[in-house]
């Protein structure tokens, strides 16, 4: 449950140190319009220098989700989902449809390493949701905390069919 001192030393001297951004550029064609999606990631805060994480999701019609890891909590849109415990694993797994939805909602699950799962849906930041046109993660903070991400996915059903990437 720990990051290695190897590890820790490299992000520190790197250009990641204080903040990463990742978002869709185009590799997979720009917006979603339609379809149940679902993203997933694993997540384990340091325990001894626990970093920060924001997760951005926008459409065309404004930002309609902020996932945010800080101070020992999962927070969707202001709202409070999970407890974190630094140096253990963490499963996030959020899914929302994607198309001309009025008053989307947003599920988001958390599951401990030890098989705890913690639920919630929680509206969307936006009264309507278009598309999803960009997902982006952001590790906010002044550059000391360390987290690990794994195994993230990005996936779309349509018409009974699943599509990863999307």
């Amino acid at each position: 449950g720990k990051l290695p001192d190897e590890a820790a030393d490299r992000l520190r001297g790197s250009g990641y140190e204080v903040a990463y951004f990742i978002h869709n550029s185009g590799a997979y064609g720009n917006q979603v319009f339609s379809g149940q999606i679902t993203m997933s990631f694993d997540l384990m805060l340091d325990p001894e220098q626990p970093g920060r994480l924001n997760l951005y999701m926008r459409g065309s019609s404004g930002e309609f989700g902020l996932l945010s890891v800080a101070d020992g909590k999962i927070r969707l849109n202001g709202t409070d989902v999970a407890s974190i415990r630094p140096g253990t694993w963490q499963q996030v797994v959020l899914a929302f449809e994607a198309g001309d939805v009025a008053s989307p909602l947003i599920q988001v699950t958390v599951r401990s390493q030890d098989g705890k799962e913690t639920a919630a849906t929680v509206p969307s930041a936006t009264p309507t949701l278009k598309d999803v046109g960009m997902l982006g993660f952001s590790a906010a903070g002044d550059g000391t905390g360390i987290m690990c991400l794994d195994n993230v996915t990005v996936a779309r059903v349509k018409d009974g069919k699943s599509e990863t990437p999307i």
